[in-house]
């Protein structure tokens, strides 16, 4: 949605895409407000992850930990 491409899948690459650091932080901010484990979500994440589905266990990870 950040990019507007709503036909990526979950492995497409956020930057690869034609995400840069103004959009990463609009993406930042939808996680946080959409997902607990989002809160306090660096930018560092989304570079390190930069597919939904690598975010999505980045996500899950940090859920996980604070269980």
């Amino acid at each position: 949605d950040v990019l507007g491409a709503p036909g990526l899948g979950p492995d497409d690459d956020f930057f690869a895409h034609g995400g840069q650091s103004l959009l990463a932080m609009r993406l930042l901010a939808r996680l946080r407000d959409s997902f607990p484990a989002a809160a306090g979500l660096r930018a560092s994440t989304l570079f390190a992850c930069p597919t939904p589905r690598l975010t999505a266990a980045a996500l899950d990870a940090r859920e996980t930990a604070r269980t």
